[in-house]
Order: C-alpha cells, then sequence, then structure tokens
C-alpha cells in the first residue's frame, strides 16, 4: 500500500471518527429529548385526569349530588316542565259551556254603600235621587263562636222528706271545663 492511499485510509479514518463522535452526541442529544417527551406525556395525562376531575366537580350542584341546595348559589338551572304544548289558549275554551257561582235570589244580609260626596264638585248626596244600583254577592262563613252550656242540678226534697239530687252529665266533670267535640278538635 502507498503512503499516498494510506494517508487517505487514515483521514477517511479520522473523518469517520469525527462524524461518529457527532452523531454520538446526536444520539445522545436525541435520546434526552426522547426522555424530556415522554416525562412530557405523564405529565399531560395527569393534567387531563385533573381536568376531567375539576370539570366534574365543577358540574355537581343539588340536583346531581348529595350537595345541599343553598350550596348552588345564585345560578339556578332552568326549571324542566313535563307539559308539552297542546296548542289551545290557557282558561275556558271558545265554545265550552262556562260555570260560575251563581247568585241566589234572597240573601242572608243586604248591605247598601252610597256615595257620600260628589266626586266632581264635593257636594253632599244624602238626599240625591239614586239612578241606579249595581248589586255583587258575596259567599262566605259566618264567624264560630263557642256555645256554652251550663248545667244545673237540681236538688228536691220528696214529701218524706229525703232529699235528692240530681248527676251532672258525663261531659261536666268540673264548674267550668270543654266539651267533647272542643277536646276532639
Amino acid at each position: 500500500m502507498s503512503q499516498a492511499s494510506y494517508a487517505t485510509l487514515v483521514c477517511d479514518c479520522e473523518t469517520l471518527k469525527a462524524k461518529v463522535a457527532t452523531q454520538a452526541e446526536v444520539i445522545e442529544k436525541l435520546e434526552a429529548r426522547i426522555v424530556e417527551l415522554v416525562d412530557q406525556d405523564r405529565l399531560i395525562a395527569e393534567l387531563r385526569c385533573e381536568i376531567a376531575e375539576l370539570k366534574g366537580r365543577l358540574n355537581t350542584d343539588s340536583h346531581n349530588s348529595s350537595k345541599p341546595p343553598s350550596s348552588d348559589g345564585y345560578v339556578k338551572p332552568a326549571p324542566r316542565s313535563l307539559r308539552h304544548a297542546s296548542g289551545r289558549h290557557p282558561g275556558k275554551q271558545p265554545g265550552a259551556k262556562g260555570a260560575r257561582l251563581l247568585p241566589v235570589q234572597h240573601p242572608d244580609k243586604v248591605l247598601y254603600h252610597a256615595p257620600s260626596n260628589c266626586k266632581s264638585c264635593g257636594r253632599d248626596l244624602r238626599d240625591a235621587d239614586i239612578i241606579d244600583t249595581e248589586a255583587r254577592q258575596v259567599f262566605d262563613l259566618p264567624p264560630m263562636a263557642p256555645e256554652v252550656i251550663e248545667h244545673r242540678v237540681q236538688r228536691r226534697r220528696c214529701r218524706c222528706g229525703t232529699l235528692s239530687v240530681a248527676s251532672f252529665p258525663p261531659e261536666a266533670k268540673a264548674p267550668t271545663c270543654y266539651g267533647p267535640r272542643v277536646r276532639a278538635l
């Protein structure tokens, strides 16, 4: 082998060694980058789990968890009605027979209400002519008042001289007491 070819061979060998060293550095950097990417993937997976848990916490309220309604704050979910639109207007439908409270012919009491003064000039209207009357009837229950029954037993003397006394009914156990209906109420 000639010296020139040997020198070329040594030079090629040195160039190859330099390339190998450069590629070794690149491989080392790539391996370090792979370790970083694996750590990043693991961190991203952990953060995704944490985000999903926090979103789950944010979406809980008293309707889908055991939290009390007071913890819902001021934001209330829209009510979900089970009613569906029927296409009809609310209230009595046209053509349907109406029903109402009918007035009676002879009310128990009649009260008259007259204006005392003219709403325009303020004159007294006590002696003014009645032009018309409008009536409205109010149905109501009478006020309840307790019924007080006093029981008095009598003592009577017979011709034979014996004194006989009547007995009180079973509900009159004391000088004043409640009756059976009040006690039941």
